[in-house]
């Protein structure tokens, strides 16, 4: 994301509008994931104002995240808009996960947006049943979060714990990580509305104390807001306080109204029963309410769980000590974040696309986490399965040969997908392999890099000085990293690839237009009328017509080179040169056309036949094509 808002601000400083809508994709879903909705919001709207406009097989996906973007920013009229527009064009979608795709986003809008309940778990099944039709895992998984949300805002709270349920067993039989936290989040705020208020703040705690949902700021908000109705509920209100200036501070260093709203709703309730002046939170309201249109649908969809919280205040007297769990959960927490270098780590990689730089951070910060002197980063070759080196961590021995990790301990990390530690290594030791035996390595820490149970890397740390650097502990710890980091490397990877596709489109669109560019201007003559037309069937086509009427004999040629694409499109501009070299000589002009074809069918043999094919590295697909041409002189 940083390179491509580089890019922008580079064109916008010399006033060049990007008119291709990918890059602005790209940027929008960054900034939804980032949690800044004003940025994402105008990336996607610039993403379908250059999309085409018959193009909803992708306009739908970006008319959807602009929906979502206008739900957590609150501005719910503008979600309806969004809604309207998609229903109105899914039927023009004939590929059926690109279907699912957009009953799914509308599901959403309908759902978190409180919008139609009823109508997203509709929507919200119709995309489950597409996406278990194509047999996409990934898909099914995602819908059941509209289901969710679906049953929660029609009351029917079991049916929404079963989404739940179905949601996590998927994503624990598939190996699915994304979106976890937001099934969690809801778990523990159903449980809550069903007055399970005990279990929904044991919940929040438990997982809260974990670093990657802390990380994951919209359900760790959703948490937090529960936290605080606990509280509230438990009559413990300046813990509630408390909580809910912690979880404002969060909000507001995003641009979730929609959580944001609903926090001061709360807190002008708790200051009123502190007797202090609720005016600031009321203001804060009135501002949302301002900015924001119809974000009324959401404080009041909210109101009803401050209604429950107030109904059911437990007195001080309660048989459960609140403070002392909350105390003691706090310490807890408190030693987890111990680990704030990795959270910090883990955020800091989250945002880096660009793969050399991701690899070098990565390597750098597993050194500095474990406390390393050398280390490894491989990647898995996709074409091979082999592990190759991309980055190598050995600061202090520029001068020693490049750092070795045992071939068996690669094997046994990429046949089990599991970490280990190796400690006290001694030359004693005939487990070992001589590549630990000859490089003296006295303590080694290894874990795979995986992505749905998918090894694509690994990372390898060791020490030649001491003995026990590393424990189990350690490795537990570096997991927490490595999965974050096979995410990050993953997604650079596909960034990487995108970016690739994006450039050779241009390059076939800058292809396509030079080859249009050279088709000659088509004017009546003294004797004739002429017309010509050519649409290429890919981009870069093989047809090819031309024209010479500047002198006397006038002459025109069309042909056809076989197959289509580029390689098609360089021969038809071969034989372009060809017959406009030949056009400029008018004694050439002025011979037989058998000897017009020879000359030019010689040269384009010349350049397929004893140059492509035998230099260039396809020369295999040049070497079989063929190309009919067809030139005729005026008659006069």
């Amino acid at each position: 994301g940083k390179y491509y808002s580089q890019a922008m601000n580079l064109a916008k400083e010399n006033n060049i509008e990007v008119t291709n809508p990918y890059p602005y994709r790209l940027l929008g879903s960054s900034y939804f994931f980032g949690y800044d909705m004003k940025m994402a919001r105008y990336n996607f709207e610039k993403a379908i104002q250059y999309l085409p406009e018959n193009d909803w097989e992708n306009l739908v996906g970006v008319y959807g995240l602009l929906g979502w973007t206008n739900t957590f920013y609150g501005d719910m009229e503008e979600v309806k808009k969004s809604i309207e527009i998609i229903e109105e064009n899914i039927v023009k979608i004939k590929n059926p996960l690109l279907q699912s795709q957009a009953y799914h986003v509308t599901a959403v809008c309908y759902s978190l947006g409180h919008i139609n309940p009823k109508k997203a778990v509709e929507y919200s099944l119709k995309s489950y049943a597409l996406a278990e039709k194509s047999n996409y895992t990934l898909f099914m998984y995602s819908s059941l979060a509209s289901r969710m949300w679906g049953y929660y805002y029609q009351g029917n709270l079991e049916k929404a714990l079963e989404a739940i349920d179905f949601a996590l067993e998927l994503a624990q039989k598939n190996n699915i990580f994304v979106g976890i936290s937001l099934y969690y989040a809801y778990q523990v705020e159903i449980f809550f509305a069903r007055k399970d208020f005990q279990k929904a703040y044991d919940k929040a705690m438990e997982y809260l104390s974990d670093p990657k949902i802390q990380n994951d700021k919209f359900p760790a908000l959703v948490m937090m807001r529960v936290q605080a109705l606990y509280f509230y509920q438990q009559n413990y209100l300046d813990d509630a306080l408390t909580v809910i200036n912690n979880a404002i501070t969060l909000a507001e260093s995003t641009s979730i109204a929609y959580i944001g709203i609903t926090l001061q709703e709360l807190k002008a309730k708790v200051l009123e029963k502190l007797g202090q002046d609720p005016a600031p939170a009321l203001a804060r309201i009135k501002d949302y309410r301002a900015k924001h249109k119809g974000i009324d649908m959401i404080s009041n969809s909210f109101k009803p769980m401050i209604a429950l919280a107030e109904k059911t205040v437990a007195e001080k007297s309660s048989t459960f000590d609140s403070r002392a769990s909350y105390t003691g959960s706090a310490t807890v927490i408190k030693e987890r974040l111990q680990l704030g270098n990795i959270i910090r780590t883990s955020q800091a990689i989250s945002s880096i696309l660009e793969i050399d730089e991701l690899l070098h951070m990565v390597m750098e910060k597993t050194a500095e986490v474990t406390g390393a002197e050398r280390g490894a980063l491989l990647l898995v070759n996709d074409e091979t399965g082999d592990l190759e080196y991309k980055v190598l961590h050995n600061p202090d021995d520029e001068g020693e040969e490049p750092l070795k990790i045992s071939k068996s301990l690669i094997e046994k990390v990429k046949s089990t997908k599991k970490g280990l530690v190796m400690t006290s290594l001694g030359e004693a030791d005939s487990t070992l392999s001589m590549t630990v035996v000859t490089e003296k390595i006295k303590s080694i820490i290894a874990a795979p890099l995986l992505v749905k149970d998918k090894l694509i890397g690994l990372l390898y740390m060791d020490s030649k000085l001491l003995n026990d650097l590393f424990s189990e502990d350690d490795l537990e710890l570096l997991n927490v990293f490595t999965s974050q980091a096979a995410i990050s490397i993953e997604n650079a990877r596909l960034h990487e690839k995108m970016l690739e596709k994006a450039r050779l489109e241009q390059e076939m669109q800058i292809a396509k237009d030079i080859q249009t560019s050279i088709l000659p201007f088509v004017k009546d003559t003294e004797h004739y009328e002429i017309a010509a037309f050519m649409r290429t069937a890919t981009e870069v086509g093989g047809d090819y017509y031309d024209l010479f009427l500047k002198d006397l004999p006038h002459f025109g040629v069309f042909g056809d080179v076989s197959g289509h694409g580029l390689k098609s499109g360089l021969v038809m501009m071969m034989a372009e040169v060809a017959f406009n070299t030949i056009m400029t000589d008018e004694q050439m002009r002025n011979q037989e056309l058998a000897g017009l074809y020879q000359k030019i069918n010689y040269t384009l043999y010349e350049n397929i036949q004893e140059r492509l094919s035998q230099k260039s590295m396809i020369g295999r697909q040049y070497s079989s094509m063929y190309m009919t041409f067809r030139m005729f002189r005026f008659d006069h």
